[in-house]
């Protein structure tokens, strides 16, 4: 499941800075916000036809803090282009093995993974339309939520946790800590 050491790891000032093609998977590390690190496995090929960005489920326990890339092994097979983004906050801590994607209260990580993507669109000349964002679980949660905000997008998802309450108690309990709200708050903002 976590990353093939044997890749290329370039870390890079901002998104701006990612190219439009690579000959094989590679791994941009950027910081978008304080000592968050965002890590994403790219590989986009020339003049694509679509882009698949893949956004991972809930990690196994016995992890590290090393980032994750699910299903990197499926779009290589394919022959796709393709992102997969790792989530910084599960990466970030050795307690938690699933965030949704949410990012922080002071930072909106997917309105970053929006304007990342939305770079990669007018530099490869593609229209959202040609964007299918997939994930299972948390993974799932995070691609209806990138396919929302990146108006003629695609979803495929699989079984996706859609209200982080509900999930599990333990989880419910690191998410409220993290975001350091009530659940009133998260149901306002992320419902």
């Amino acid at each position: 499941m976590n990353v093939n050491t044997t890749f290329e790891k370039v870390k890079i000032n901002s998104f701006d800075s990612i190219p439009v093609e690579q000959d094989s998977p590679i791994i941009y590390v950027l910081r978008p916000y304080n000592k968050l690190n965002l890590s994403i496995l790219a590989r986009i090929q020339p003049n694509p036809i679509y882009l698949v960005v893949l956004f991972n489920a809930a990690t196994t326990c016995n992890r590290s803090t090393e980032p994750t890339f699910m299903r990197w092994s499926w779009a290589e097979k394919a022959d796709l282009s393709y992102i997969i983004i790792d989530d910084p906050i599960v990466s970030s801590s050795e307690s938690t093995n699933i965030a949704w994607y949410i990012g922080l209260n002071e930072f909106d990580l997917q309105g970053y993974i929006c304007n990342l993507i939305n770079n990669i669109l007018i530099k490869t000349n593609l229209n959202p339309c040609n964007v299918i964002f997939s994930g299972s679980s948390g993974g799932g949660f995070a691609s209806l939520m990138a396919s929302i905000r990146l108006k003629g997008s695609n979803a495929v998802v699989n079984n996706p946790q859609t209200d982080v309450l509900k999930y599990s108690r333990r989880l419910r309990a690191q998410f409220i800590d993290i975001f350091g709200e009530d659940e009133t708050i998260i149901k306002k903002c992320y419902y």
